[in-house]
């Protein structure tokens, strides 16, 4: 009989035995580190802006001497200058005087605010006049607004958006050190799976699992490695695991772990390493192995594509982030629904099920996908999923639930 674990044991489970496991460090260029994570934090090394600077074009001007001014009265400044883009400015603006300024140029010494130009009105003969008030700092960015000497910008552990890939060349750094990206040995198993490119014959199925793994595994930042397919048989895939302990930072198996008479893969990691978990109170996934070997996280996938996809996002996603050393990473997008059709009790276990997301009368609308095990195309059209926990006894049509975006 398999003893199961629940979700929460079965989390904390990986994270006591693997939560220490990280893989390790390299530096690259900054054009190559989007969708990386930060292996150390950076720290800013100048000024970010170096200067003070416009935000708008127009004049540079002493605030105070706009005050009260109006399109019926404006006050009268004289213009000693220009400043031009791209080139330190040496003018010094006193008291009754204005410089004009194009967007992103260097305040002139004195000023400290910007009138737009559509706010003055030009007299001829250097006379400027200002049509409204402003007060000092406007239309203006100083210098170190946006980051200061000696700032940490981001901490170890970041995963880097496009954006911040800009804010960093922003700050000249042309190079940052990332956590390396982990090595994901991947092996179908079982005697009734060909290859994906070939026609299966009766009573065969084509890899899925392999290539669905490899997806995810890409996705995340890691490099996946396919082992091919390995027949039930002990002897075999003792030699293809150790290969794979060998040469891998994590060991995804997939096929082998329903309980039954040819059971081969659960036997085999017990003589290689250890066997942590079989089996978690989840729907899909509830044949679910957990072990190690040499010192590398193995996880022992069901058969049915959905089930692999689901323990891959609860499970394989946090640890393979975690080896990352990838730290607070947002949650999966999420959106409230009007449930179309009633979820049943799911019997004890934590389940999860795929819905289609549509809008109806401005309101998202979830239609379960209630399809049979193993459909792997039903799944693939699904939208997001609704979580419904092992002591609920389901949800009722028309209820509101929280549907996570796949």
């Amino acid at each position: 009989m398999l003893h199961v674990a629940t979700f929460e044991q079965a989390k904390n489970l990986l994270e006591l035995k693997f939560g220490k496991c990280h893989v390790g460090k390299e530096p690259i260029a900054l054009i190559d580190a989007v969708d990386r994570v930060l292996a150390q934090a950076v720290v800013a090394k100048e000024d970010v802006p170096g200067f003070d600077r416009s935000t708008v074009d127009g004049f540079a001007v002493h605030a105070a001497d706009t005050f009260g001014s109006s399109e019926s009265m404006p006050a009268l400044l004289r213009n000693i200058g220009e400043v031009t883009m791209g080139e330190i400015c040496e003018l010094r603006c006193e008291r009754g005087e204005c410089v004009a300024i194009p967007t992103g140029g260097q305040l002139p010494k004195g000023t400290d605010a910007v009138v737009m130009i559509e706010k003055t009105e030009d007299y001829g003969g250097g006379l400027i006049g200002i049509t409204k008030s402003i007060a000092p700092g406007e239309n203006i960015i100083f210098r170190h607004d946006d980051v200061s000497l000696g700032e940490e910008v981001y901490s170890s552990g970041k995963r880097l958006k496009p954006t911040d890939i800009g804010a960093l060349a922003a700050l000249g750094i042309t190079e940052v050190l990332v956590a390396k990206r982990p090595m994901v040995g991947i092996l179908s198993t079982g005697d009734e799976i060909v290859p994906f490119d070939t026609t299966p014959q009766i009573a065969q199925v084509r890899d899925v699992n392999s290539i669905l793994l490899a997806a995810c595994v890409t996705q995340i930042g890691g490099h996946a490695r396919r082992y091919g397919i390995c027949p039930d048989d002990d002897g075999m895939l003792e030699k293809r695991i150790t290969l794979m302990a060998r040469e891998c930072d994590a060991i995804f198996l997939s096929g082998g772990s329903s309980v039954g008479a040819k059971d081969a893969l659960k036997r085999t990691v017990e003589t290689l390493g250890e066997v942590y978990l079989h089996g978690i109170a989840v729907k899909p996934g509830k044949p679910t192995i957990f072990g190690e070997v040499e010192g590398k996280p193995l996880i022992g996938f069901p058969g049915h594509p959905a089930a692999v996809y689901f323990i891959y996002d609860l499970f394989a996603n946090p640890l393979l982030r975690s080896m990352m050393g990838e730290i607070d990473p947002l949650p999966s997008p999420c959106f409230r629904a009007k449930l179309a059709s009633a979820i049943p009790s799911n019997h004890g276990r934590q389940e999860y099920v795929a819905v289609l997301l549509t809008i109806e009368e401005d309101c998202f609308v979830a239609r379960p996908l209630m399809s049979k095990p193993g459909l792997i195309t039903q799944f693939a059209r699904a939208d997001g999923y609704i979580e419904v926990p092992r002591d609920c006894e389901g949800f009722s049509e028309g209820e509101q639930v929280t549907v996570f975006a796949l």
